[in-house]
């Protein structure tokens, strides 16, 4: 085919199949680079944000099951590494609250253990101190028979005596139980 100017129609196609094709192999070429870099992107992303947001799950389970003893390691400075390092700072807090009831719990069951020790002294020494009044009474009972104008007033003695006796006794088993509900605190 000639067209008036004397260039054949199947010459000009040819140059323009030419000028295109080498065109559209750069757009499709630029095409499949952008689609190659957004995907690279995306799957960088997503690893990112998931390995980050995996591993504060990670932690988080461990410090609701009491484990404190694997801080969290922050990876690079998006929120996820911010997340990270709050964990690790949330965490470290709750190991120096936990130690702090530790020494606490300690020092309880030590001045409990103190406590008692003094309870049972006291307890003994008060006992004692019954007796030596059951032993008085006892004499006062024996002046009694020789002297029956102060009845009435040993029979007081020998009374007040013996409540005392029973507040001793009283006394030592309430320190006791003490002592015991110490013990159930420390252990």
């Amino acid at each position: 085919w000639v067209i008036g100017s004397g260039i054949y129609v199947d010459a000009l196609y040819q140059q323009i199949w030419r000028d295109m094709s080498g065109a559209l192999a750069w757009v499709l070429g630029g095409i499949g680079a952008a689609m190659l870099a957004g995907a690279y992107l995306f799957i960088a992303f997503h690893h990112a944000l998931t390995g980050g947001l995996g591993e504060s799950r990670v932690c988080l389970r461990e410090m609701a099951q009491g484990d404190l003893r694997h801080p969290p390691v922050p990876r690079g400075s998006d929120e996820a590494a911010e997340l990270m390092t709050d964990l690790r700072n949330m965490q470290e807090s709750l190991r120096g609250m936990v130690q702090r009831v530790r020494e606490a719990s300690d020092g309880i069951v030590m001045s409990s253990g103190e406590i008692a020790t003094g309870s049972m002294d006291l307890s003994s020494r008060t006992e004692q101190a019954a007796a030596s009044l059951q032993q008085s009474a006892a004499s006062m009972e024996q002046m009694t028979a020789t002297a029956n104008s102060t009845t009435a007033s040993i029979d007081d003695a020998s009374r007040t005596a013996q409540r005392n006796a029973e507040s001793a006794t009283q006394g030592g088993q309430v320190m006791a139980e003490v002592v015991q509900t110490m013990e159930g605190i420390r252990t």
